[in-house]
Formats: structure tokens, C-alpha cells, sequence
């Protein structure tokens, strides 16, 4: 790893000289009301030079030969800019355009390009490293943009899942299902680098969200041993150059108080620097009962543009949190009974707590060596601190009166970092074009215990009369569980990749990638006065291929395979372990649509997932600790996703995923070709928008509609059920107020279960008023 450390610090100095000849041009494109303009085509004519202005209404053009230029700036509806321009060697032109209407006078302006691809983002980096437009990728990215997560008032990460084809929130305990598998929050990455500081607690706050996107299937050729089902990226906001700032103000059900603002500008005269702060302040919210929560979350951010070649990007998110106590879902009385204990029942005493502390930091150091050469050096870290005591289930009594339960006091520190050095180089063979990404990353995390967890049975609680007074523990052994010290990790991967996008004509792309990845996980016990030890090791060659055809301007067919590998979540001598890493492959095929001048777009996808030594339940086993190889698990599904708009103010997002997952191989008579898994076989949802453009200026309504079908986790049968929510808001000038729905049936469902005592209670119908401020 040293050796490839220092052949890109080579790489990166020896390309740096080239840069120095070569000039830029920058700048920003907004409306004539200054909102930011996204996907603008900017070209420097009589040469291949172009780009499109990204989210802020940002463009970036390096490595231009010194001369005198014409830079057009296009978009759909808008009238074109051309302005003269002198590119000398080693500085930069900074530009500031401004594009307005075609049918609109300039005073009282709707922009419609700027509004036609609110829902619709046409490019990714995140299944490439580097920006590719989707229509190029072989496999299903989903994109969720700004203009959804302010309009379903999101603040948690599990409010985004139901606007994604083909996933599933699991449980409160942050895991989620993708393609028929299992997810947790080890596999979710911020920025495009993996996350170590989320933890298996609530679903993570993300105030300091621009857009989430979703790579589906398998991803261990970028991002080593991960998800099989697929990857969630949380991309941050960024700053801007023009001093601006907002704020709005939230008021719900279960006493819920919610603020949140963003101030943003240039730190100093030339612009070089520039910040973002994002706060978030969260108080109440949650319908289990007596159930507090007091959270707080800052994201200061700062650009430095060293020079017009390399820029160097700080991205700090602090958060901490107060809970009365850890979700533990909902108890299940008698045979498959989910309903007969009130939905926000709680196990916990009044002593319970449950409180976090963490804080992330990411560096990322970019550098363009010349219009062909492009470097990123990643850095993170990640520390978290947890003081928990938790009541949750214990061994499940057959009684339908009460339930035994289980206490828990622990405190536990997490500390993560990682390195991501990757370079991206454009070069021809003849007519053939190349787009290679070469590069390596090392992840080490660890969780601690000093004092270690200690498990008690704690008296049964009754179900209809509960008494929450305190169990207390002092001078009683734990008699479930109990460890002096525990030290989970340092889990070490270490991975080199190479990637190569291939463009055999405008039509014809290919994909090729290899993957190097090894791991290794120590952890370390001592209980009773007894040290215990245990270790795995893993490594794995993954490869990934693909093929893009594109018939039309609109129309692009694509098919993929690729191989994933993921080291067991749990390997511990207790559980059974250790367990071989979990290996799949994957074959997906898909049409990927772009109508109406880009205004619409759609994706089909049809998928087909073998996984190998899938952890399930030992059903001997009482205490649902032991777990065992599942042989192999088959997962074949059909995602449809539309997003766009329909017409002029009219915004739509639909999906429909279809998914059958079942053991394909098995040692054990009769379970061939039984179900396996927390994943509906149909799903479909729609979120819905409309923009007065006429009758009230500044009124839209909204509708947002889920159905799930019925599924079946180990025997628990948990029913279908179907979700409405509502918005209506309303913006004048720089004031706007928003009223949320959700739930408006006031539906009982469940959202998933890791077994068949308990499981996991979807909420009840709420209302939500936010009021918002921009200036």
C-alpha cells in the first residue's frame, strides 16, 4: 500500500508542471431572480472544451491553450449568452451569466429550465468516480434531489427510502433492505467515501443533505467490501460564493419542534474562500410512548481554491443526541397477533437512556494536472461516544399477558478513519476513448467497551397495566450476559482498483473494473477474568463489466455483471461463528429513458442476485444470538422508476419494484426454494406536485401514495398496508409556510422484523407546519 502511496504522489507532482501552461475559466449562471441554474451547456467554440453547470449553477473549464475564445452558455428555454474571452497562461477568467426566459418578460420571470429539472438529475459520480451522465452507466442509479427532501420535509434517512425503487426501511435501528438484502449503516457512505460514525442506532438526522443517491446492486469494485444490495451516498451541501442564508421553523405531532438554517458566502475579497453552516436542532417527534428526544447537528463546510488547479474542501458534521431510550419494536402476542399491543408501547423504565455523541470530519484535496488528469485525495475520521441503558425483549414468554425483557447498561466509544487517493485520466487509441480511474483506500474502525455490556433479566412487564418503575442492578451479577471489556475491531480493508469507461463510438460504451480487496477483523473479550479472542480474515478479486447501446439521443439499452463481496457482520464464537464472507454475483439488464428534451426520465431494470453463506436465525436457539449459513439465496427482481415533469408546474416521481428472493441451495431437507429475507415482492409509490403557475402564484399541492404487499419473515406474516401523505405550502417572495400529512388514513402497519417476537411499528398519522425564511 505504501509502495501505491507513492507512485500517485509521483503521479500527482509530475503532471503538476503541464498545469502551468494551460489556463481556466469559471463562474456561476443564474435566472434573472438569481437562482442558480443547473445543466447549462457552456462551450468554448472551435474546440472540444465544454461542461454544464452543476446544482449551484457552477462551471469549471481547465487546461485551455492560451488564446481568445467565444464561451456559449445554453439551456432548454432560456436565451443563449455568448461573451469574448482571453485565456492566458496559469490564470483564470472568472465569469458571472446571467440567462433569461424566451417567453417571459424579464421583471416577472419562471425559469423554465431551471424548473423543468427539479426532480431530474442527469448525472452521477458515484457508480464511476468521476461525472458521468446516467444514460452512460450499466447499472440503476437513483437520484433524489434537493427540491423532494425540502418538499417531504425529510430529516432522517429513513424518510427517504420510500421514494426509491427497490428499497425498504427494516427497522428503526438504521437497517434497510435493497434487492432482497440486508443493509446496515456500515454500508452507507457520505460524500461518496464510506462512513464508520452512523452506528446501529436511529436513522441518521441529514440536515446537511443536498440529495441522497442510490447505486443498486453491487458495488465492491469502487467501494470494497460492502452492500450486495446496493449503495445509499449522502452528498452533502456546499458553499456559495454570494452571501445568502435561510431558515425555517417545524411544529408536529408527539410535541414535535424542529429548526433548521444554512448560512452561506465568501470569507474573503477575492472569493478564494467561501463557508456554509448548516444547523439543526430537533426536539420530541417520536410516537412511542413517554418517549423524549433532544438532538442537535452543525455542518460547517469551507471551499479554499488554491489557485485556479486545485481546490481543497473541509466538511465537518457534529451531532448530539439525548433519547429516554433505544426503539426496540413492538411485541407479537400469541401467532402471528401484531396488532394486540398498542403500537407505541415501550419496554423501557424510567431510567432508560439512550445518548450519542459523534463527530465526522472529511478533507478532500482535488487537483486538475491538465485537461486530461484529474487527482482526489480523501482523508476521514470519525469518533462517537454512547452511554446506553436499554430494557429490550428477553426470552419471549408464551403468556399474552406480559413479556419478559432484558436490561442493558453499556458505554461504548467508536473511532474511525480512511484514506481514498484515486486518479482520473482521459487518453485515446485511435478513435477509441478511454476514461481510466485508478486508485486505493483503507478503512480502519473500531468500537469499545471499557467497562464491557452487561445483560440482566429484568421482571416481565405487563402488557396492559406496565409498571416503568426502576430495575435496579446494584450488587446483582448479570445473569444473560456480562463482559469486564470488549473491543470490537479494528476492523482494517485495504483495496486497489482500476476502472475503464470505455466510448467505441457515440453509441457503443463499455465499462471494465478490478478490484483487489482484503480485510481483517480482531476483537477481544474478558469475561469473568477470562480473555477471549477472535479473528477473521478475508480477501477477495472482484471484476465488473458493462455495455451501453444507445439507439437514440434518448434511449439507451445496458447490461451488466459484477461480483460483490461483504465479511460477516457477526463472527463471534457465540453466534457460531466464524463465518465465510458473503459472495454474490450479479447480472442486471435495462432501458434508461430521457423524454422531452430531458425533462422526463425513466429507468426499467431487470435483476438477477446469487449470494453465497447468508446469515439466518439458528431457529434452536432461544435467544436469537446463533446464527447459520443459508447456502445460497437467490434474489430476481423488475425495478420502474419515472421522475420529471409531465407538464409545466407538474413534478412526479413513481415506482414499482417486483422482487423474489428464496434459498437456492440448502443442506437442509425442505428449505429449498422457501422464502427468505424482509422484502415485499411488489412495491409501488408516487410523489406528486403541482406548481400553480396562474390562479395563486406560489401555491403547490402535493400527494405521496405507498403500497407495500404482504411478506413473510421466518413465519411472521406481516400484512400488506398502503400510506398516504399530503403536502400543501406556499411561497411569497422570501416567506413560505409548508403543512405536511402523513399517514392520513392513520393506517397500523409494520415495517419489518429481524424475527418473530417482536417487530418494528411504522408510525401513525402525523401533521407537520414548517414556516421558512430566505434572504
Amino acid at each position: 500500500m505504501k509502495q501505491l502511496f507513492a507512485v500517485l504522489v509521483f503521479l500527482f507532482a509530475a503532471f503538476a508542471s503541464d498545469a502551468q501552461n494551460k489556463g481556466t475559466v469559471k463562474g456561476r449562471i443564474v435566472s434573472i431572480d438569481n437562482q442558480p441554474l443547473e445543466n447549462i451547456s457552456i462551450q468554448l467554440t472551435n474546440t472540444k472544451l465544454g461542461t454544464v453547470s452543476n446544482e449551484e449553477g457552477l462551471f469549471f473549464i481547465s487546461n485551455i491553450t492560451p488564446g481568445t475564445y467565444t464561451l456559449t452558455a445554453t439551456g432548454i428555454g432560456l436565451k443563449g449568452e455568448r461573451q469574448n474571452i482571453i485565456i492566458e497562461a496559469g490564470k483564470s477568467v472568472e465569469l458571472s451569466l446571467q440567462l433569461s426566459d424566451v417567453t417571459t418578460e424579464l421583471k416577472d420571470v419562471i425559469v423554465t429550465g431551471y424548473q423543468q429539472r427539479q426532480y431530474v438529475k442527469l448525472n452521477s459520480g458515484l457508480a464511476t468516480r468521476s461525472n458521468t451522465p446516467l444514460r452512460d452507466i450499466p447499472q440503476a442509479v437513483q437520484i433524489i434531489p434537493k427540491q423532494i427532501l425540502v418538499e417531504q420535509q425529510v430529516y432522517r434517512l429513513s424518510d427517504v427510502y420510500k421514494n426509491v425503487a427497490g428499497v425498504t426501511e427494516q427497522s428503526d435501528y438504521n437497517y434497510v433492505n435493497m434487492r432482497g438484502f440486508l443493509t446496515s449503516s456500515d454500508n452507507f457512505m457520505l460524500n461518496g467515501q464510506r462512513n464508520s460514525y452512523f452506528g446501529l442506532a436511529t436513522s441518521p438526522q441529514i440536515p446537511y443533505a443536498e440529495k441522497v443517491e442510490v447505486l443498486k446492486g453491487a458495488s465492491s469494485v469502487l467501494y470494497g467490501n460492502g452492500a450486495i444490495g446496493g449503495t445509499i451516498n449522502i452528498v452533502t451541501k456546499k458553499p456559495k460564493k454570494e452571501f445568502s442564508t435561510g431558515a425555517n421553523i417545524t411544529f408536529g405531532s408527539f410535541n414535535l419542534t424542529r429548526l433548521q438554517a444554512d448560512v452561506t458566502g465568501a470569507l474573503n475579497k477575492s472569493k478564494s474562500l467561501s463557508g456554509l453552516l448548516n444547523i439543526g436542532i430537533e426536539n420530541g417527534g417520536s410516537f412511542y410512548k413517554d418517549f423524549k428526544n433532544k438532538s442537535i447537528t452543525l455542518t460547517p463546510v469551507l471551499v479554499w481554491n488554491i489557485g485556479t488547479h486545485t481546490e481543497l474542501t473541509s466538511t465537518t458534521i457534529f451531532q448530539s443526541g439525548k433519547q429516554t431510550a433505544s426503539v426496540s419494536g413492538i411485541p407479537v402476542i400469541g401467532t402471528n397477533n401484531l396488532f394486540a399491543v398498542p403500537e407505541n408501547f415501550r419496554y423501557a423504565a424510567n431510567d432508560s437512556k439512550f445518548q450519542t455523541t459523534s463527530i465526522q470530519e472529511q478533507l478532500n484535496l482535488k487537483h486538475d494536472f491538465n485537461e486530461k488528469l484529474t487527482g482526489n485525495i480523501w482523508l476521514s475520521y470519525a469518533a462517537k461516544k454512547t452511554e446506553a441503558n436499554i430494557y429490550q425483549p428477553g426470552g419471549f414468554s408464551p403468556r399474552v399477558d406480559s413479556i419478559t425483557r432484558l436490561k442493558a447498561i453499556y458505554n461504548g466509544k467508536l473511532r474511525g478513519y480512511g484514506i481514498n487517493a484515486y486518479l482520473n485520466y482521459k487518453t485515446n487509441t485511435g478513435k477509441i476513448e478511454h476514461a481510466f480511474v485508478v486508485g486505493f483506500d483503507y478503512n480502519n474502525a473500531a468500537e469499545y467497551y471499557p467497562k464491557g455490556e452487561n445483560y440482566w433479566y429484568a421482571p416481565a412487564i405487563s402488557l396492559n397495566n406496565p409498571n416503568y418503575s426502576t430495575f435496579n442492578t446494584t450488587g446483582i451479577t448479570p445473569d444473560y450476559y456480562g463482559a469486564d471489556k470488549e473491543n470490537y475491531g479494528p476492523s482494517r480493508s485495504v483495496g486497489v482498483y482500476l476502472q475503464d469507461q470505455i466510448t467505441f463510438s457515440e453509441k457503443l460504451k463499455a465499462l471494465l473494473a478490478l478490484r483487489y480487496d482484503d480485510y481483517l477483523n480482531r476483537s477481544y473479550f474478558l469475561i469473568g477474568g477470562t480473555e477471549y479472542y477472535d479473528s477473521s480474515k478475508a480477501n477477495a478479486v472482484v471484476p465488473k463489466i458493462g455495455l451501453v447501446y444507445q439507439p437514440t439521443k434518448t434511449i439507451s439499452l445496458y447490461g451488466s455483471y459484477s461480483e460483490a463481496f461483504q465479511p460477516q457482520y457477526s463472527n463471534s464464537r457465540a453466534a457460531g461463528g466464524p463465518f465465510p464472507p458473503l459472495r454474490a454475483k450479479q447480472f442486471e439488464t435495462g432501458v434508461k429513458g430521457e423524454f422531452f428534451k430531458k425533462r422526463l426520465a425513466t429507468t426499467v431494470t431487470w435483476y438477477q442476485i446469487k449470494e453465497v453463506n447468508v446469515l439466518k436465525p439458528d431457529p434452536t436457539d432461544a435467544t436469537g444470538v446463533r446464527q447459520l449459513t443459508a447456502g445460497e439465496v437467490t434474489s430476481r427482481g423488475l425495478e420502474l422508476t419515472l421522475t420529471g415533469m409531465i407538464t409545466t408546474g407538474w413534478n412526479v416521481l413513481a415506482n414499482y419494484s417486483r422482487n423474489k428472493i428464496f434459498i437456492s441451495k440448502s443442506n437442509v431437507a425442505g428449505e429449498k426454494g422457501t422464502g427468505f429475507g424482509d422484502t415485499p415482492n411488489d412495491a409501488f409509490s408516487i410523489w406528486t406536485t403541482y406548481q400553480f403557475q396562474q390562479l395563486i402564484k406560489g401555491l403547490k399541492v402535493g400527494m405521496g401514495y405507498r403500497n407495500i404487499s404482504e411478506r413473510n419473515v421466518y413465519g411472521l406474516v406481516l400484512p400488506a398496508y398502503d400510506v398516504l401523505d399530503a403536502l400543501v405550502s406556499y411561497q411569497y417572495k422570501k416567506y413560505g409556510i409548508a403543512v405536511n400529512g402523513f399517514n392520513l388514513a392513520n393506517k397500523r402497519y409494520a415495517l419489518g422484523s429481524f424475527g418473530t417476537s417482536y417487530y418494528f411499528p411504522g408510525a401513525p398519522r402525523s401533521v407537520q407546519v414548517s414556516i421558512n425564511y430566505n434572504w
